[in-house]
């Protein structure tokens, strides 16, 4: 049966280190360590086996494997993490606005879905004028006008999801915790939208 070594991230005083030593029945051994000069202090990975069973190449083979699944880990990690942003950027209003005659305003899927469904069936049955309504802002424009402009937010919204979810597959397949956090969430998108009402 394999043996489990088990590795434990440690300061030890510059002073008091040593690279192995026997305690009371066990080898501890201290692997990767790096001194951190202002605390005088070593950083490092610390280990214990039962001196009988101690072998230096079964510790750093598992040392090894050790250090693949904490990198495998740390890496994933970011990744849910820079996705995370990527989610919040998307819902901001960098993303999630456009401008109409000067106005920052935005309407989510079902809004834009509903005023073009509704303002087609108004075209269709004789009307020339709609009323939109961007929050507490009345917008009353032609039927044409009003198609027009919420066919150009609809495209500005689709542009926007398709650069989200192109970042995501691109971080997904980064393979450095560097890249993820070098990643740049904000390349990408279209121009913000600019909409003018008046003819």
């Amino acid at each position: 049966m394999k043996k489990t070594i088990s590795f434990v991230r440690t300061f030890i005083p510059a002073d008091l280190f040593k690279k192995k030593y026997a305690l009371g029945g066990l080898t501890i051994c201290h692997i990767d360590e790096q001194l951190n000069v202002e605390m005088s202090a070593y950083e490092c990975w610390e280990c214990s086996v039962r001196s009988g069973e101690y072998a230096q190449d079964e510790v750093m083979a598992a040392f090894e494997e050790f250090k693949a699944k904490l990198a495998a880990s740390e890496l994933a990690t970011a990744k849910v993490q820079k996705i995370a942003e990527i989610d919040a950027y998307d819902t901001s209003d960098a993303v999630n606005s456009f401008l109409v005659d000067g106005t920052k305003m935005w309407l989510d899927k079902a809004t834009r879905v509903g005023l073009m469904n509704s303002t087609t069936i108004a075209q269709s049955s004789g009307l020339e004028k709609v009323t939109l309504w961007f929050g507490d802002t009345q917008l009353i424009l032609t039927c044409n006008k009003a198609i027009s402009l919420l066919s150009a937010i609809e495209m500005y919204a689709v542009q926007c999801f398709d650069t989200t979810a192109k970042h995501k597959v691109a971080v997904s397949e980064l393979t450095t915790i560097e890249e993820v956090e070098k990643y740049d969430i904000t390349a990408g998108y279209p121009e913000k939208l600019e909409i003018t009402t008046f003819d």
